[in-house]
């Protein structure tokens, strides 16, 4: 019955809540090599409280109109299995597979036009990442070439930890992330400033290109740190300021093609982490092959913080807010189809939720609420999320 939660996963969230507080990766070395092998879980349940589409009729988180919902939903937001290590330290590897959202609903439709609800059970089993890299260390710098499947550089809203989010999902503007595909980046490294660009092959099609340059800064060394969602309420004050161009084309295909350019500053002082991300984008949509093409321009914005507290017994206790905004420059008003489950569109979103820390970043558990409103007609949803997060 499409009602009732995955067993299997609801069981996992269950068992993993049982396990003690400390957690230890698998490590082994020699004089040459290291490698550090560790498992990734993030089981959740999720709930579709309020969820409307344009007309205002009653719609499923997964995007279809219907009046018989999936009220709740137990999967897998992340699970993942990485092996990364070095080479003589300079040469580094990370390989991580994947079957993020294990056991989430899906929607289809019989050959009468039923509507039909089913557990992602396979999940979406495959690579997520696999690279090498190697760094040439200098005295007041370092070179690093990377080659292998990652995210492009250009947003971290999508390339940042999942490990050391605030809340059960990606920044919203994560929506506009580039594919996760096969490239070749560059980095220059120095104490207060870091220069990059990438060149990957799209998704789309493999003939065409996206590219991305981005410069990072702290202003000075002194206020260096690595980018988080959460510092977990460490001393001190540390901050990163980007500025990102991407681009992709669209010589060899009807796909979309698009230029953007984003800022994004994430801050941290004593129990206060921040991010803001803002991301403009022109995109050229196209018809039929050589029919013409016409210009749309989007833009979304995202605010949080997370204020951290820490306990006498080691625990952490970090209530958390979010606030977005989106135009996606649609001319028909939003609908579900395109804010299903954590994504959204044009519109505002509002979040508000708690991290339970046990010990980090590597047994914490969340819970949180998060609000989308379309800027023009009924959609919207209100979504409940509790989600347990294990990294050993």
């Amino acid at each position: 019955m499409h009602r009732c939660l995955s067993l299997v996963s609801a069981t996992a969230l269950i068992a993993a809540a049982s396990l003690p507080s400390t957690a230890t990766a698998m490590e082994w070395s020699n004089d040459d090599v290291s490698v550090r092998l560790s498992l990734f879980m993030q089981p959740r349940l999720e709930s579709g409280i309020y969820v409307r589409d344009r007309d205002g009729e009653q719609a499923d988180l997964s995007g279809e109109t219907t009046d018989d919902p999936q009220w709740a939903d137990a999967s897998f937001r992340r699970l993942r299995l990485t092996m990364r290590g070095a080479y003589q330290e300079d040469t580094r590897f990370n390989l991580v597979l994947s079957a993020d959202r294990l056991g989430e609903h899906r929607s289809s439709r019989d050959d009468d036009d039923n509507l039909i609800f089913q557990a992602n059970d396979g999940g979406n089993i495959g690579v997520l990442y696999a690279w090498v890299s190697h760094r040439w260390q200098r005295d007041t710098h370092t070179h690093t070439l990377k080659f292998g499947k990652d995210f492009a550089l250009f947003n971290p809203s999508q390339s940042d930890s999942s490990a050391r989010m605030l809340f059960a999902s990606n920044r919203p503007t994560a929506v506009f992330s580039s594919d996760n595909t096969l490239g070749l980046s560059y980095r220059w490294q120095m104490p207060a400033i870091t220069i990059a660009a990438d060149v990957h092959n799209p998704r789309n099609d493999s003939r065409n290109v996206f590219a991305s340059a981005r410069v990072e800064t702290s202003i000075r060394p002194e206020w260096s740190m690595g980018r988080s969602e959460s510092r977990l309420g460490a001393e001190g004050f540390g901050h990163i300021l980007g500025l990102s161009l991407g681009l992709r084309s669209d010589n060899h295909s009807d796909d979309d093609g698009y230029i953007h350019a984003g800022i994004d500053y994430n801050v941290h002082y004593g129990p206060i982490t921040a991010n803001v991300d803002a991301i403009i984008r022109r995109v050229e949509a196209n018809g039929p092959k050589n029919a013409g093409s016409s210009a749309t321009n989007q833009w979304g914005i995202n605010l949080q913080a997370g204020y951290a507290m820490p306990r006498d017994n080691g625990h952490i206790i970090e209530p958390a807010l979010r606030f977005a905004a989106f135009d996606m420059g649609h001319s028909l008003a939003p609908d579900m189809s395109d804010a299903a489950f954590e994504s959204v569109d044009s519109g505002v979103q509002g979040e508000i939720g708690c991290n339970y820390y046990l010990n980090g970043h590597n047994h914490k558990i969340h819970i949180g609420v998060s609000h989308w409103q379309a800027n023009r007609g009924d959609a919207e949803k209100t979504v409940l999320r509790i989600q347990h997060q294990l990294l050993f």
